[in-house]
């Protein structure tokens, strides 16, 4: 074998099979339910993608081109790159599609200036104490229009307001805000000149919501607070900025009955997150670290929205996450590390999901 196949080899670019299809590079045997998967990104920070109302195209948030931090992106479903949506200024998170041709996502650019902001609090419980922490920064929201190339507020308050999505069928927007002294989910109704409605209430974090297909559910994280000493940790961490992410459990809330229930029912030491339910309104797919407890080791699971027949579906890499399905359920996008050669590289894989 010449030399530059051992390279490749030993690089992991290539498998002793030199004829092995590239999909075989990133997939695991008992991934069962993908299928022709696809690495769409090569390299940086990658994720949180999203399809648009036609499948047809794709909104993400990464650092590429060693971005000081991260800006939103338009590609389409082969990987092409076709243009920045924020403004490359401050930081921004949590974008979709608000129809065909606009597009939402959180940003400090405005709120707090052009550099990106840091909380060094924030990192360094995580780099010391291994405390998986989030920091809440001034983030308002905006909205991107393609046509136009135009930008405007949607919405803000002197506090976070991210981990947006919509519209549902008839036009609302759910996100995440800690305005009222909590972090719980608001609701924007068109033509979004009123203020949101507060749909959660239960003490501690609610956050990274979804509308079903129908619009009827909601499915998101949350971690509920019930101990009075974990209560008060809990309002000091909103003082300094952000939130402490450990355990978490997987609700849905009835639009129609306005009422939640939840979901998973897991150990303490568990992280469960970024849900999205299934075309069929039936089954939710949601990233955990149930095989792994306490590690960052997560991969992709699915679930019945009773909480039965729970049934995991990834398993190579130690982060898979932020799973969307296409609008016609045939596809599923995530972000992954399993292709990194780096660390904190994730990428962004395509597949066809069988059932």
């Amino acid at each position: 074998m010449k030399k530059w196949v051992w390279l490749l080899v030993g690089l992991g670019v290539l498998g002793s099979n030199s004829c092995q299809k590239p999909q075989e590079l990133y997939k695991d045997p008992r991934e069962v339910h993908l299928r022709h998967l696809k690495r769409l990104t090569h390299g940086g920070a990658n994720a949180e993608a999203y399809f648009s109302p036609d499948g047809r195209y794709i909104t993400f948030q990464s650092n590429m081109d060693s971005l000081p931090c991260d800006q939103i992106f338009l590609m389409d479903t082969t990987g092409k790159v076709l243009r920045m949506v924020s403004t490359g200024k401050g930081r921004t998170s949590c974008s979709f599609f608000l129809g065909p041709d606009k597009i939402i996502f959180a940003s400090t650019h405005e709120t707090m200036g052009p550099e990106c902001p840091e909380n060094p609090l924030v990192w360094k419980l995580i780099r010391e104490q291994h405390v998986y922490a989030w920091p809440l920064f001034n983030y308002d929201i905006y909205v991107r229009d393609l046509k136009t190339d135009s930008l405007y507020k949607l919405y803000g308050s002197p506090a976070y307001d991210a981990e947006l999505e919509g519209p549902s069928p008839d036009g609302k927007i759910v996100f995440t805000s800690a305005k009222d002294g909590d972090i719980d989910l608001y609701v924007l109704e068109p033509p979004y000149d009123k203020p949101p409605r507060r749909l959660t209430f239960t003490p501690g974090y609610d956050g990274g919501s979804f509308f079903s297909k129908s619009g009827r559910y909601v499915v998101y994280r949350a971690h509920h607070i019930t101990d009075s000493t974990e209560l008060k940790q809990f309002r000091e961490d909103l003082k300094n900025g952000f939130v402490r992410l450990g355990h978490m459990e997987i609700y849905v809330y009835d639009m129609e009955r306005d009422t939640f229930w939840q979901v998973t029912h897991t150990p303490e030491n568990v992280t469960n997150f970024a849900p999205f339910m299934f075309p069929d309104e039936k089954r939710i797919i949601f990233v955990s670290n149930l095989h792994a407890p306490g590690q960052w080791d997560y991969d992709l699971y699915m679930i019945d929205i009773d909480g039965k027949n729970l049934e995991r579906v990834t398993y190579k890499g130690t982060f898979n996450s932020f799973p969307m399905f296409s609008p016609d359920g045939k596809k599923i996008i995530f972000a992954s590390n399993r292709a990194a050669e780096k660390p904190r590289q994730y990428d962004i894989f395509i597949a066809d999901w069988v059932d």
